[in-house]
């Protein structure tokens, strides 16, 4: 964001590129400037998913348009990252999926056994809970029955942005759909999100883990820094990350360890809805959760006062810090 307006922007060098206004100085070479300005904010928006949406002309205008402004300091075309407010990569995603148990050495922490491998374990978080770099992840004031004590834990992922529209995509393909790569951080509620005899039709558990409530409390997804497209990461299945709270390392792994690899995700996810621009896939944490078996009484969770800071190789930092709601 600049000056108060949203725009989609690209880094070269700490460099922030306004990319629609960098657009419209080029074309005011060849056009009015009146037409420049509308044919720039045609082609390049200030919402990425309508960005995403608009497909290779946009990206074609995007890449003219980094290509004239350059590493260069350009007064209304360029400005450094102190300038410009970050804000989530896609802010209102239309839908976002997340992995559970996509990592074994996660299911072996939380005590369970590792199943035999079928179908991706999914679940939906809303788009309303986005938040980006250096916005507070908020702990509620209060949930019944357990008050402010809910247990919020982190879980370091990386997360899919989706590029194209599909439907029954084959995993030979999935790539063709992916606009790129950003960081999520699975935000969950622990404790408020547990219920105690639940019982189904054929069925009795005496834990069941209620994912609406665990998973989408108010900014339970940050993610961020940027959206790096995937041209500029050609493996994702071997990005080393980690995350730290207060500069302690609590998580540690390489998405090398994933069981379901991203193009069996999106070919399951999409035999099951249409995928859009814009949509966004985290594909599950690894161990180092702050949840402990067997009820998570021994864990270490979020507090007041505590930063957040994820990292993927080739991709960047997303650093959130955490405060009571008020």
């Amino acid at each position: 964001m600049v000056r108060g307006r949203e725009r989609v922007g690209a880094i070269r060098d700490g460099v922030v590129v306004d990319l629609r206004a960098s657009y419209a100085a080029l074309l005011e070479k060849f056009m009015g400037r009146g037409k420049a300005l509308r044919r720039a904010a045609r082609l390049i928006p200030g919402d990425m998913v309508r960005f995403l949406s608009l497909g290779k002309p946009a990206l074609e205008a995007a890449e003219e348009a980094l290509s004239y402004a350059g590493s260069r300091r350009v007064e209304g075309l360029t400005y450094g990252l102190g300038e410009v407010l970050l804000r989530a990569p896609v802010p209102r995603p239309g839908k976002i999926f997340a992995l559970a148990g996509n990592y074994a050495e996660h299911f072996r922490e939380v005590g369970m056994e590792l199943p035999e491998k079928s179908r991706p374990r999914c679940f939906v978080k809303v788009s309303s809970i986005v938040i980006g770099p250096g916005e507070p992840i908020l702990l509620p004031r209060g949930m019944p029955p357990h008050g402010k004590n809910v247990h919020v834990d982190w879980e370091a992922e990386l997360a899919v942005v989706m590029g194209r529209r599909g439907k029954y995509i084959p995993k030979e393909r999935a790539y063709d759909y992916v606009a790129g790569y950003t960081i999520m951080n699975d935000v969950s509620a622990r404790r408020t999100g547990w219920t105690r005899s639940y019982k189904v039709p054929d069925m009795e558990m005496e834990r069941f883990f209620d994912w609406f409530i665990g998973k989408n409390l108010d900014t339970f997804a940050p993610m961020g820094p940027w959206l790096v497209t995937k041209d500029e990461i050609s493996d994702p299945h071997n990005l080393n990350f980690t995350l730290k709270v207060n500069g302690v390392t609590r998580q540690n792994s390489n998405t090398k360890y994933m069981i379901y690899k991203i193009p069996e995700i999106i070919e399951y996810l999409s035999t099951i809805t249409t995928l859009y621009p814009g949509d966004v896939i985290s594909t599950g944490t690894c161990s180092g959760i702050g949840w402990r078996p067997p009820d998570g009484k021994d864990g270490t969770y979020l507090k007041d006062g505590d930063v957040v800071e994820i990292e993927f190789e080739k991709i960047g930092v997303l650093r959130n810090p955490v405060k009571e709601e008020p």
